[in-house]
C-alpha cells in the first residue's frame, strides 16, 4: 500500500492509516514510532494514537528498543500475528463447507472440512466447524467471515437466494449471532476472494482495486478505500451482464451481447465445438477443462494447436480488454486482478494487459497495473477471514471482542 498521507472523512481515514501502519510494521519490523512517523508522513500524535489502539487490540506489540538519535531509545513494534485469530468459512454451490483459523499473516492455524445439501442443517454444521476451529484459542478469536453462494441481503446478513444448493431465505448470520457471542460477517465468493487479494495477495499493495473472476461465470469485485463496495441493492460487480457487442449471442440472463455470453467457459467451449467440426483439432474435453486446454496448446510445438489457441485467446482478451477498460474508465482504480485458469499462459497475460492499457483514457499517475491472482482457490476462504481482519481497522468496532458460547 502506497505510504502517502490519505484524505477523506474523520473515520475512513483513521481506518486507513490504520491499515497503512499495520502493514508497515509488518513489512518493516521492528520498527519505532517515529519511523512510521516519516516513513508515512502522518504526525507523531496520530501514528502514537493508532499505534497504542493496535496494541490494545493485541495486533501490535512492543519489544526491546531500537538505536538512540538524542533523547530516550525508541520502543521497538512487532506485528502480533497470533495475538488475535479469525474464522473464515467457504461454502460453495454444493454444500461443501472449508473452515479455517487464521492468523494476522494469513497462516491458516487449523481447518476443518463439512458437508451440507440441506438448508435446515446449515447452521448446525457451521457450528461444527466453528466450535472446533475455536477450540482452545480462548477469547482470542475476532469474528467469523462466511463466503457463501447466492444472492446476499448484507444489510441483514442473509442468503436470498442459492440457485445451487436450492436455498432460499436463510438468515445465517442472524441464527449464528444467536449462538455465538461474536461478529459474524456475510459475503459472496466473488467479493471475498476480492478482499482476499487485497490482503493478502496480488492487490496487497492497492487500496482501490478491481477483481475479476472469469470462469464458468464472469463476475467481478469492486474494492474502494480497501472496503468492497456492493452498490445500494448488494449487485455492484455483475460485469458478466454488462452489453459489450451487437452481436447476437443470447445470454442465460436472455439478453444477448454479455460479457459472459462471449467469453465463459460455456461460452467459449460451444463456440469451439462448433469451430473445430471440420478441423478436429479439440480433443474430447469437458466445458470446465477448456481454459486449461487452450492455455495448454498455446505451449505446444505444434503449429496447428498453438496458433489455434493463440487466435480464441486473442478474441477472449479483445473482450476482456473492453469490458476491463470500461470499468477502470468508469472508476480509476488503481490496479485490475484477474482470476482465471487463462492468466497461466504469459501470451494471453500479455495480450490482455496491452488491449487494456490502450483502451483506457490517459490519466495521472500512469498506467493502471494488471495482474493474475496469486491466490488462485484460496482466495475465497483467506478472503473470508479477512472480512473479519477487517474489522480489527474499524473506528466503529469495539476492541475487545472475544469468543463466547451463549447456546448451542
Amino acid at each position: 500500500m502506497a505510504e502517502t498521507r490519505k484524505k477523506g472523512s474523520h473515520d475512513l481515514m483513521k481506518e486507513i492509516n490504520t491499515r497503512l501502519i499495520f502493514n508497515l510494521i509488518k513489512q518493516r519490523s521492528p520498527i519505532s514510532r517515529i519511523e512510521i512517523s516519516k516513513a508515512t508522513g502522518l504526525s507523531k500524535s496520530t501514528v502514537s494514537e493508532i499505534v497504542d489502539s493496535l496494541i490494545q487490540k493485541d495486533i501490535v506489540r512492543e519489544g526491546g528498543s531500537g538505536d538512540s538519535i538524542g533523547g530516550r531509545r525508541p520502543i521497538l513494534l512487532y506485528p502480533n500475528s497470533r495475538g488475535r485469530l479469525s474464522i473464515g468459512i467457504q461454502v460453495d454451490d454444493y454444500g461443501e463447507l472449508h473452515g479455517v483459523l487464521c492468523d494476522l499473516d494469513s497462516n491458516i492455524v487449523a481447518e476443518k472440512r463439512g458437508f451440507c445439501l440441506k438448508q435446515e442443517g446449515l447452521v448446525d454444521r457451521l457450528c461444527e466447524l466453528i466450535d472446533f476451529l475455536a477450540e482452545g484459542t480462548g477469547a482470542n478469536v475476532l469474528g467469523v467471515g462466511l463466503a457463501v453462494p447466492g444472492v446476499i441481503d448484507y444489510e441483514a446478513g442473509s442468503i436470498v437466494s442459492a440457485v445451487n444448493p436450492g436455498w432460499v431465505d436463510v438468515p445465517l448470520a442472524a441464527q449464528l449471532r444467536a449462538r455465538y457471542d461474536i461478529p459474524i460477517y456475510i459475503e459472496n465468493a466473488t467479493g471475498a476472494a476480492a478482499l482476499g487479494e487485497n490482503w493478502f495477495g496480488a492487490g496487497a499493495d492497492f487500496e482501490d482495486m478491481i477483481y475479476i473472476w472469469l470462469g464458468s461465470v464472469v463476475g467481478a469485485a469492486i474494492i474502494i478505500h480497501g472496503a468492497l463496495h456492493h452498490g445500494s441493492r448488494g449487485s455492484a460487480g455483475e460485469l458478466g451482464h454488462t452489453v459489450i457487442t451487437n452481436e447476437k449471442i443470447k445470454c442465460r440472463c436472455g439478453r444477448y451481447g454479455c460479457v459472459e455470453s462471449l467469453i465463459s467457459k460455456p461460452a467459449i467451449y460451444h463456440r469451439l465445438v462448433q469451430e473445430d467440426a471440420l478441423a478436429g483439432i479439440i480433443p474430447r474435453i469437458s466445458p470446465s477443462a477448456v481454459f486449461k486446454w487452450l492455455v495448454n496448446a498455446e505451449r505446444k510445438e505444434d503449429i496447428l494447436e498453438r496458433e489455434f489457441s493463440k487466435r480464441v485467446l486473442d478474441e477472449i482478451s479483445t473482450h476482456l480488454a473492453t469490458a476491463v477498460a470500461n470499468l477502470v474508465n468508469l472508476l480509476g482504480p488503481q490496479a485490475v486482478i484477474i482470476r482465471s485458469d487463462l492468466t497461466e499462459s504469459q501470451y494471453f497475460m500479455r495480450t490482455l494487459t496491452d488491449k487494456v492499457q490502450s483502451e483506457i483514457l490517459p490519466r495521472p499517475g500512469g498506467k493502471v497495473e494488471v495482474r493474475r491472482s496469486v491466490l488462485g482457490e484460496n482466495a475465497v476462504i483467506l478472503g473470508a477471514a479477512a472480512l473479519v481482519l477487517q474489522s480489527a481497522f474499524s473506528v466503529s468496532e469495539a476492541s475487545n471482542s472475544g469468543l463466547s458460547v451463549q447456546s448451542i
